[in-house]
């Protein structure tokens, strides 16, 4: 089972009910060892899905995220002095073809030619992504605090639902068949 918990400002992705595994591993032999083993593997190729839904910028149902409000991009271009001079660049471009582009229209067509990266402002919450693994449970979240606020949302204060931590279908059949893979070749060792 894939469940994604919501802690206090915390998510995780969790893999359970893989308790079949470590009962087949244990007939292999010496279980604390091998079991923890596939589970530390499946943790690192869940934790690598969950980064590339980072760079795909999309939810679980192959959606883009909601975009960004352009105060946000705005207040992202105004952090460096190379963020202002691309808005300045935008609006005299701009000016020059006879558009005039209010402040927040220069940062969304910045934002759009420049690939501003949603949820990776500093790269905090990316970074943050742990992975643990038991004998029968592969889990890969964050504690940072404001997680859950971007995997779940936050409309009364206009933050959309960006979900981050998911496990596609694909993806759940590309666990499965390492999970078998490796099953059968620690099978195969004994």
């Amino acid at each position: 089972m894939v469940r994604v918990i919501k802690g206090f400002g915390s998510a995780h992705v969790q893999v359970t009910g893989l308790d079949r595994v470590g009962r087949v591993v244990d007939r292999l032999g010496d279980s604390n060892r091998d079991s923890r083993t596939v589970m530390l593997a499946v943790t690192e190729r869940l934790r690598r899905m969950q980064l590339d839904h980072f760079a795909r910028e999309e939810g679980p149902d192959g959606q883009p995220w909601p975009p960004l409000k352009p105060e946000t991009i705005m207040a992202r271009g105004g952090k460096s002095s190379k963020g202002r001079r691309e808005l300045r660049g935008f609006r005299r471009q701009a000016a020059r073809l006879g558009v005039r582009l209010s402040r927040a229209e220069a940062a969304m067509a910045s934002a759009a030619v420049t690939n501003v990266k949603m949820l990776q402002d500093r790269g905090t919450l990316k970074s943050s992504l742990a992975k643990y693994a038991t004998d029968s449970e592969a889990v890969v979240g964050t504690n940072v605090k404001y997680a859950a606020t971007h995997q779940y949302g936050d409309p009364s204060r206009g933050i959309p639902q960006r979900q981050y931590l998911y496990i596609t279908e694909s993806e759940r059949s590309e666990l499965v068949a390492m999970l078998t893979d490796k099953l059968i070749r620690e099978a195969l060792r004994h």
